[in-house]
């Protein structure tokens, strides 16, 4: 009986302690940068928010999800309030104020977006014209820096961009996912984005200053659903829009007649190469040799490069077809060279039997270069 007890009783102090040693987290979040972060039916939700509960699902951590205004996250977090957030950009001024995880969150790209019938076309006349952006964000800093000099400011991207279908300004700056997100959701029409972005950078999961063990949970947990595919199964869920059958075969057949028109005097290997963007349209490229084999083009940069050239630049698909009949992956320069229009660009690969499956340009470059 006296053992019994005495198990009893260990048993007791062992589950107090492990109740002891729980940690709780409490993660601030901006509630209106969807689809990073927002409310929802008044529930957390959006990618970041997904990212993190995966980092933490088997642990012992209590994590407390609380919405706010991104002004007052900053705010709340520099003063130890708040343990953490998302959705940040790194400068040198909030590196000395905040910790940054290892490894980025995600892209951002900062554009400028207009009305489709708006004359002030150009970033020159932006610079004076009334444009909008969320008070307090980094875009703020960026049309500053661009020389604008009639900002007006809202309390959020949604009210800032609104304004520009309203009529009350003339332009909005802001994170085009986000951006894209709420003209979709919203059903505001007639407005585009235009131009080269004013920034394309990384955004982090941030933790407040002298919190090793949080920041440590954080880069080992980013890094391990990395690994084992978790990350890329979200990512695609929140930014990637599932290719149909109809696009898949006029990516590859669009491919396959670039192949034609290859000029490959040197190898004698062709490749024709399509790009699909947003828009629903295909360009399609060749690979163009030169006798000093560095001037070589491949097919996949003729068919992105023009993409770009004709300001189409939201990239959602591409397929390289072989010689073989095959589909096959960008080489190593390439897949650097697509990751620069976008960490969710579709990679179309499979054999010459129509067996094809789409990667993403992260997963095929997990690790790529980047200029922050």
């Amino acid at each position: 009986m006296l053992k019994f007890i005495q198990i009893i009783l260990i048993l007791l102090i062992a589950a107090n302690y492990a109740y002891c040693t729980e940690r709780e987290i409490i993660y601030g979040f901006d509630a209106e940068f969807p689809p990073f972060s927002f409310m929802e039916k008044g529930k957390p939700t959006g990618f970041d928010i997904e990212i993190l509960e995966s980092i933490f699902e088997n642990s012992d951590i209590n994590l407390i999800l609380i919405p706010k205004q991104w002004a007052e996250v900053q705010k709340c977090l520099k003063d130890g309030t708040i343990h953490l957030t998302s959705g940040m950009a790194k400068t040198s001024e909030r590196e000395e104020i905040f910790d940054f995880s290892n490894q980025p969150l995600s892209a951002l790209t900062v554009k400028m977006f207009v009305r489709d019938n708006s004359l002030a076309n150009n970033m020159e006349l932006l610079k004076t014209s009334k444009v909008s952006t969320q008070q307090g964000s980094w875009y703020q800093t960026i049309l500053e820096e661009a020389g604008m000099n009639n900002i007006k400011l809202y309390d959020t991207e949604f009210e800032a961009l609104k304004a520009v279908s309203e009529g009350d300004v003339e332009a909005f700056g802001g994170a085009a996912e986000t951006a894209y997100y709420n003209l979709s959701k919203n059903n505001l029409s007639g407005i585009h984005a235009f131009g080269t972005p004013l920034k394309r950078t990384s955004i982090y999961f941030v933790i407040r200053k002298n919190d090793p063990e949080l920041k440590k949970m954080i880069n080992t947990g980013l890094e391990e659903i990395i690994q084992n595919g978790k990350y890329y199964e979200i990512y695609r869920k929140w930014f990637v829009e599932k290719l149909s059958e109809d696009e898949i075969d006029a990516l590859i057949s669009s491919a396959r007649d670039a192949a034609v028109h290859a000029y490959a005097p040197y190898s004698n290997y062709y490749v024709g190469a399509a790009v699909l963007t947003k828009s629903g349209y295909i360009y399609t490229g060749c690979n163009i040799e030169n006798a000093l084999f560095g001037l070589t083009a491949s097919a996949i940069k003729v068919a992105l490069y023009k993409a770009i050239s004709e300001g189409d630049t939201e990239i959602k698909a591409i397929a390289n077809f072989l010689m073989d009949g095959t589909v096959g992956a960008p080489t190593a320069g390439e897949r650097q060279i697509i990751y620069e229009f976008g960490q969710g660009i579709q990679i179309l690969m499979g054999d010459n039997e129509g067996n094809y499956k789409a990667l993403l340009i992260s997963e095929l470059l997990p690790y790529p270069f980047k200029f922050e």
